[in-house]
């Protein structure tokens, strides 16, 4: 579940457009106040600051939690009515006038990737803020509903976003994460609550539009001089986690050809998406930024690895023919290392 799939499967118009100004507004009048907007960017830098200087507001962290207090307070301050989902999403609500007038939706997420930069989810949260507060100031009466998002956990999980939808499946809520955390009780921790998702979930025909205000920090542009850029599409993404199967056995006794080493092949599947995404041309991306060895030891041979592959194109069908490709040559290392693998997407 990406944002175009959350778009699709809400059935509604993505991008920019109206939401009931007349033509004869003066525009001019209506900018919204980028000293302000900054301003909020600047409360938001404060928050889980790392010494490298990026930033640890994962999701469900206590980084995270003070960054979606932080977002609750200005959503507050600009006269939304504020409430936590059953997904724990933070969600803004301005009445509209006209009765029946489906919501648009417009934000963004607060919570980053480890490490991550200030503006890649905030922007979009936080200059949805804005224009509900420019709203709220000139006194302006919307038709539609305007609901301003913050989806919970949408770095690690598209958590809020699937949520909303009611797409997380039973089996994923009581599943630990990563950090051995129950994502069900993860979202009580934000103050949702997962056992209403399903009843709650919005269905196709049920919103009139999503927008979005997003920044994918890169330095493509600055490193080649360029100050603004068009953008194109919205990327796809496939990401696979995989685990890799040996046999756990003494460094020190075991032969090397009676060893079933399972970070050899790990190593292996690590150069060839590598290699298999380098080898056409475009700007197809693969990853592997997240490798786990059991039982991590010095003296006992890797039994077993847990890694994740993720590739992003604008492409779904590239994605799939470079996955299919290195699906085959993962099944060829297995066989040469004596060891098994299994995914899930």
């Amino acid at each position: 579940m990406q944002r175009r799939d959350m778009v699709k499967a809400l059935g509604v118009a993505a991008g920019a457009g109206w939401i009931g100004v007349r033509p004869q507004a003066d525009w001019k009048a209506w900018r919204v106040n980028g000293v302000r907007v900054n301003g909020f960017l600047e409360g938001m830098s404060k928050i889980g600051r790392t010494p490298e200087g990026g930033y640890a507001r994962t999701g469900f962290s206590d980084f995270d939690i003070e960054g979606r207090r932080y977002t609750a307070g200005l959503l507050e301050q600009a006269g939304l009515d504020v409430a936590v989902d059953a997904a724990g999403n933070i969600i803004g609500r301005r009445a509209g006038t006209q009765p029946g007038a489906l919501p648009i939706l417009f934000g963004s997420h607060v919570d980053s990737v480890p490490n991550g930069g200030n503006y890649d989810g905030p922007v979009g949260s936080l200059s949805a803020i804005e224009v509900a507060t420019t709203l709220k100031e000139r006194g302006y009466r919307n038709r539609h509903p305007l609901w301003v998002t913050v989806w919970a956990d949408e770095e690690n999980g598209l958590t809020g976003s699937r949520g909303f939808l009611g797409e997380i499946p039973p089996a994923e809520l009581a599943r630990p994460g990563r950090d051995g955390a129950v994502l069900a009780e993860q979202i009580k921790r934000v103050g949702g609550r997962p056992e209403a998702m399903i009843a709650e979930r919005h269905d196709k025909g049920s919103m009139a539009g999503y927008f979005e205000l997003h920044i994918e920090q890169g330095g493509n542009l600055d490193r080649d001089g360029i100050n603004i850029g068009v953008v194109e599409g919205i990327v796809g993404i496939r990401a696979f986690d995989v685990t890799i199967t040996g046999f756990a056995n003494h460094a020190g006794t075991t032969p090397m050809d009676r060893r079933q080493n399972a970070l050899l092949a790990a190593a292996e599947l690590v150069l060839s998406v590598d290699r298999i995404v380098r080898a056409e041309p475009g700007r197809q991306v693969g990853t592997i930024g997240r490798l786990a060895v059991k039982p991590g030891a010095q003296n006992v041979i890797p039994g077993e690895v847990a890694l994740t592959v993720e590739l992003r194109d604008l492409s779904m069908d590239k994605l799939d023919r470079l996955w299919q490709a290195i699906r085959a040559e993962t099944d060829r290392t297995m066989t040469r290392y004596k060891t098994s693998w299994a995914f899930v997407e």
